[in-house]
């Protein structure tokens, strides 16, 4: 008995020889924005266009060489069975040279700061937001082409005092313009 009767993907096979593995869910479902964490692409769910319901989901992980330098990024594809358990996987590594290596790891440096520019937008916070990253500005920009910590050590080593001041608001509960700096800013792939 085969298992692909039970995925949620048959409703969109085209022909008994199509396998599921080839078939292109994403011409035919609809994606939900992708989560990404500190700038790092981690998963994207691809549902069912009328219900909602994750037919597929894809889960992203880097992979580094003996010397800990990213390498690749490894895709898990996961096909549901209509029971919501997963049915059917495969695993797909995408190798990276060192220059794609690098123009990710840039990449993912701008969506963190990104990320935090579009949190202030339309908020009580987005002065301030603005005047921080204006103040921060060439410390950023060597920070996207470089990589590192100086970011996080910027704002950790903060003395003026207006600055200090818009970095201490509460964004929200128990979190400050500073720690959201911090977090997104200070992780083993910047």
């Amino acid at each position: 008995m085969s298992l692909l009767p039970n995925l949620r993907i048959t409703e969109w096979t085209i022909s008994e020889s199509e396998t599921i593995l080839a078939t292109d869910y994403t011409v035919f479902l609809r994606r939900e924005s992708p989560v990404f964490t500190k700038g790092r692409k981690t998963y994207s769910d691809f549902v069912h266009p009328d219900t909602g319901e994750i037919i597929v989901k894809v889960t992203y992980s880097d992979t580094f060489d003996s010397g800990g330098y990213l390498n690749g990024i490894s895709r898990v594809i996961e096909w549901y069975n209509q029971d919501g358990t997963v049915g059917l996987s495969k695993t797909v590594l995408q190798p990276l040279n060192k220059a794609e290596a690098e123009n990710e790891k840039r990449e993912r440096r701008v969506r963190a700061i990104d990320y935090l520019k579009a949190a202030g937008k339309g908020t009580p916070v987005e002065p301030y937001m603005i005047a921080v990253f204006l103040h921060y500005e060439q410390v950023v920009r060597l920070w996207y082409d470089m990589g590192g910590n100086g970011v996080a050590e910027a704002v950790q080593n903060e003395t003026d005092p207006t600055i200090l001041a818009y970095l201490s608001i509460e964004t929200e509960p128990d979190w400050t313009v500073a720690q959201g700096i911090i977090y997104q800013t200070d992780h083993p792939w910047a």
